[in-house]
């Protein structure tokens, strides 16, 4: 709880995975990468109830082993590839309204795929929210490739620019970096918003939306066995063995 509020995460973590066959308890370190968001959360000052939702009964087990609740399986229907973040959302929501009578102020998604996050990132992003009263919150990092260098291919072999902006059709695409303002990109690594967007108005965000800006190191994202062996060697470094 910070400053009254109570802060429900949830780990959202299915079952199929194109990438890696169950990526989500693939092993990191020699434990299963799950894990690592679960310490993490169970670390923060400020974190009330941590719930994995997940539709695969061996990561719910997992999950449940290392500290985080497991009071349901994700149906079928909302652990598809193409599935979005606001059907775990609602699913969740809504069975612990019904069944516990439980409405948190504050909902976080940790993604169990950023194991670089740590329970510091977290209580920072919480107190951003609140001491902002903003509507929710995504964590980004700055990026180097910048949309005004972007460009669509239209029948096949043409570039079209991404941009169509004063400046970038006065001046080109070859516009030193310097000059160009920064650009960040949502790294999935924290998400928070409130549940009055997702229960009342069917969507996950509302407008005043806050950030907290990672470093590149820190948002790295787990969909490949190569990403797996980069987390492996910044983790080392780290001494997170």
């Amino acid at each position: 709880m910070y400053k009254k509020h109570q802060i429900l995460a949830i780990i959202p973590s299915r079952g199929g995975s194109e990438s890696v066959p169950h990526k989500n308890i693939h092993p990191l370190l020699g434990k299963p990468l799950i894990y690592y968001t679960i310490s993490e959360a169970k670390k923060s000052k400020y974190i009330d109830r941590l719930i994995c939702s997940t539709d695969d009964p061996q990561i719910a087990k997992i999950a449940k082993k290392y500290g985080a609740e497991t009071p349901f399986l994700r149906p079928a229907s909302l652990a598809k590839n193409a599935s979005q973040d606001l059907g775990f959302y609602r699913h969740t929501l809504t069975y612990l309204a019904k069944n516990e009578n439980y409405t948190p102020d504050l909902v976080i998604n940790l993604r169990p795929t950023a194991p670089l996050r740590t329970a510091k990132h977290i209580d920072q992003a919480i107190k951003i929210v609140v001491d902002n009263n903003a509507d929710g919150l995504k964590t980004v990092a700055l990026t180097d490739k910048h949309p005004h260098k972007m460009w669509r291919i239209r029948k096949g072999i043409f570039l079209d620019s991404y941009l169509k902006t004063a400046f970038r059709l006065k001046y080109g695409p070859d516009v030193p970096r310097q000059k160009l303002s920064p650009v960040y990109w949502q790294n999935a690594v924290i998400d928070i918003t409130r549940p009055k967007f997702i229960l009342e108005q069917n969507r996950v965000f509302g407008k005043k939306l806050a950030t907290l800006i990672m470093s590149s190191e820190d948002s790295v994202d787990l969909d490949s066995i190569l990403d797996f062996k980069v987390a492996e060697q910044i983790m080392k470094e780290r001494g997170r063995e």
